[in-house]
């Protein structure tokens, strides 16, 4: 790849800079578009962006408009500071002219692609332009409206490491590749770069010499890239690089960029993992040592839906914690290795992802994927091309790798091929909602769900409260409430569907009416204060909008308002809409509406211990011990972007890993003692379902084997109780139920924490409000959500 001052810009960056502040995320986006469409179109590609392409002592006014003259693609970032800056709207003025009169020609190429960066009213701020008679201002936001071809979620709202982030990259990278020219030939391209080093360097010798240092270097590299990419040739330090964002591994990423520092973080924790798998088994080499290894996949945490992150460094180090203690325990038996295989937040990755996996566990001995979650489309595309098989038409049959889901996910995966959940299903959120209320304040509480009927998340979690509302338990429960009519008559239905879009402030038009004016009645008198419970199943990048129609509402009524969402909600503390939402949480603390959200999990140190005070949770101490010894293992400059405690994504991640080796010594002890507890059941329940996947054992045990053994644990057969909760309580004498088909199960009644959201100046604030556990669970009233002390004013 040339070197950037040397390549000459296909698209010019028009921005405000003020909307660049902070992390630099436009220069980020721009750095993004240069490398998918470097991608896309086979050749260096250039944006010009001021703050990288003016240069100490450029005339600054005159290097932009050579920038703009010579470029093909105007690029405005599109905002109301852009809107309103006068140097934005002389770039746009300026190429606007261009691209006009290149119209007339054959083959025209220029051409003005926004680039919606935050919330616009576009054609409010036209009529205004209009009014004022600022015609060239007027002329501008036209362009702007009637190329706002489709209604993607602004920008600035979404993370980089997001589905929707990065298709909309693609999409413009596709629209600006499209119009590139041709490429010269292979032939001119060569004698032109010949060329040049012939005059920078003056001789055909030294010329030849270039050349032909420069073929061998890519070759050397494409050799030593495939190698590395390829992991320990004696698989201590394999790696899947499932999807194309998977971590390498090994050195910097292909293409020589230099990787941003969450990239850096991410590589530091995968090769303390690496280092990891390398020192157990050179260790047992040096003792003469044979244990069976199970390989345990780190599949890459993503967050449910469009709003997904890339392999989480925080999960990676508690995977790496999970091992670490696990090989430490157990040194003759079975030893466990960590491969890690990054999803990328689409499901096309996905598949991709899941196809490495499935081709690495070939050879690999027992292999069981940990961490999953995802979107929902990634999730099948996982359970389709991991767990199951294709055999003789029955595309449910099972094929020995199974699957621990560290995250929530939807309910209609329940029972699939080989997949268990750590986190809870879409129902088990449902349950959290209906369950927050104490039960002697039913009759008070005016609840709303508001969802997103575009996000197929939304809609799976509005069937959830369905199925919950309408069975027996819950139809008593809320026998003569407000809960009784919820479905009916408080169901407010937003759309961020391109081509029927419904925005939540259209579909919320009259706030005030809609949320304060529904009262309950008792003994015939309205209560106006009652309490009102706004159950969020749409995405973080909506919520602020939400937040902000709630902040019209009468001080008296907002303050009994409780915004309560799932645990996608606590993305929020590290995403792009913080901003918005700290600046609610600290406008006005008393009266503002109560901001909660639920996780599986503690989410800090406070709310693991009050957890396991309250016998909720396993002892953390040891866990969170080894996880700062893992975390002082890393670079010193790079220690500051791991938390010092993991939060419950991450502690969940921990409890699959540390299931993993659980089931993983009970099949593996099984196998060589069948007369033990148990032992010949399990063997025999196992052999079934091999049989039924035409599968055989070869050596030691299998997935088939760690299959059944879960399925113990999921039914109580075996105890588990990890740092987010218990799998199942305790049924040691149930008879053991194992489908030929292999299909998965869920942990019964999962313990969900409701935790409030607030804000100090500059960083978020978390405090437990309650816990759902299962019901069996031995928890203090107090902590159970509606269990609590009814006070006066809300909950």
């Amino acid at each position: 790849m040339a070197p950037r001052a040397m390549v000459e810009p296909v698209a010019f960056l028009s921005y405000a800079h003020t909307d660049d502040t902070g992390r630099g995320r436009l220069t980020r986006l721009r750095t993004d578009l240069e490398h998918e469409l470097c991608e896309r179109s086979g050749r260096d590609i250039k944006i010009f962006q001021d703050r990288s392409d003016v240069v100490a002592g450029d005339l600054w006014r005159s290097t932009l408009e050579t920038g703009l003259g010579r470029v093909l693609f105007l690029l405005p970032v599109v905002s109301p500071a852009f809107v309103a800056s006068d140097e934005c709207l002389r770039e746009f003025t300026q190429f606007l002219a261009l691209e006009r009169a290149e119209q007339s020609r054959r083959g025209a190429r220029r051409r003005i692609i926004p680039i919606y960066w935050s919330e616009v009213d576009l054609a409010g701020l036209l009529a205004a332009a209009e009014a004022s008679s600022d015609h060239q201002r007027a002329a501008m936001l036209r362009v702007l409206r009637d190329r706002q071809h489709h209604a993607i979620r602004p920008l600035r709202t979404l993370r980089p490491s997001s589905g929707t982030y990065v298709r909309e990259i693609g999409r413009l990278a596709q629209v600006m590749a499209d119009r590139l020219p041709p490429p010269p030939s292979l032939g001119s391209r060569l004698a032109g770069s010949v060329s040049v080093l012939a005059r920078r360097r003056g001789g055909r010798l030294r010329t030849a010499l270039v050349g032909l240092v420069t073929v061998l270097a890519v070759l050397v590299s494409f050799v030593l890239w495939n190698i590395l990419g390829s992991g320990g040739g004696d698989g201590t330090a394999a790696d899947p690089n499932a999807g194309d964002g998977a971590p390498a591994g090994q050195g910097v990423p292909a293409g020589g960029e230099v990787p941003s520092d969450t990239e850096r973080s991410i590589e530091a924790a995968w090769q303390q993992i690496v280092a990891e798998n390398e020192r157990t088994e050179r260790a047992d080499r040096e003792r003469g040592a044979s244990p069976d290894y199970l390989t345990v996949v780190l599949a890459g945490h993503l967050s449910s839906g469009e709003q997904t992150d890339g392999l989480d460094n925080v999960e990676l180090l508690t995977a790496l914690t999970g091992m670490r203690q696990f090989n430490a325990a157990h040194r003759d038996d079975l030893r466990m290795r960590v491969w890690a295989a990054n999803l990328g937040g689409d499901a096309e990755f996905a598949a991709q992802a899941g196809d490495k996996i499935s081709e690495a566990a070939r050879d690999a001995g027992p292999v069981i994927v940990v961490g999953l979650g995802q979107t929902r489309d990634d999730s099948e595309k996982m359970i389709n091309n991991v767990g199951q098989m294709d055999l003789a038409g029955n595309t449910d049959a099972f094929s020995g790798v199974p699957m621990i889901a560290a995250t929530q996910s939807g309910t209609d995966l329940t029972g699939e091929p080989g997949y268990f959940r750590i986190g809870g299903s879409d129902d088990r959120q449902a349950e959290m909602g209906l369950s927050w209320a104490p039960r002697g304040l039913l009759h008070r509480v005016v609840p709303f769900i508001v969802y997103d009927d575009a996000d197929r998340w939304g809609r799976s979690m509005l069937d959830a409260y369905n199925r919950k509302l309408t069975s027996p338990e819950y139809k008593s429960r809320f026998d003569g409430t407000a809960f009784e009519t919820l479905l009916e008559q408080r169901v407010i239905a937003y759309s961020t569907d391109p081509d029927t879009p419904r925005p939540l402030g259209d579909v919320l038009a009259e706030p005030q009416d809609r949320i304060c004016g529904d009262n309950p009645e008792i003994n015939g008198t309205a209560v106006t204060d009652a309490p009102r419970l706004i159950i969020y199943a749409g995405r973080t990048a909506e919520l602020p909008e939400l937040l902000s129609l709630l902040m019209t509402l009468p001080a008296k009524c907002r303050s009994n308002v409780h915004v309560l969402g799932g645990d996608a909600l606590s993305d929020l503390r590290d995403g792009d809409a913080w901003d918005t939402v700290r600046e609610i949480l600290e406008k006005d603390p008393v009266t503002r509406p109560k901001l909660l959200f639920s996780a599986f999990g503690p989410e800090e140190p406070n709310s693991a211990r009050r957890l396991l005070e309250n016998g909720l949770i396993a002892d953390f101490g040891p866990a969170e011990s080894e996880f700062r010894r893992v975390r002082d293992l890393l670079p010193e400059e790079d220690r500051p972007r791991f938390a010092e405690f993991p939060d419950s994504a991450a502690w969940a991640l921990y409890d699959a890993v540390t299931l993993a080796g659980q089931v993983g010594l009970r099949a593996g002890s099984c196998r060589r003692e069948p007369a033990g507890d148990g032992c010949r059941e399990l063997l025999d329940r196992a052999d079934a379902v091999r049989e039924t996947s035409h599968r055989r054992l070869t050596t030691g045990f299998d997935g088939f084997d760690l299959y059944v053994a879960l399925r113990e644990v999921y039914q109580g057969r075996r105890g588990f109780v990890g740092v987010t909760g218990v799998v199942h309580d305790p049924e040691p004498d149930r008879a053991l139920d194992v489908p030929d088909q292999g299909g998965g199960l869920d942990p019964a009644g999962k313990l969900m924490v409701v935790y409030e959201l607030s804000a100090e100046p500059s960083r978020a604030v978390i405090t437990v409000s309650c816990a759902i556990p299962d019901p069996r669970a031995a928890a203090a009233a107090s902590t159970r959500c509606d269990g609590r002390e009814v006070g006066l004013g809300a909950p």
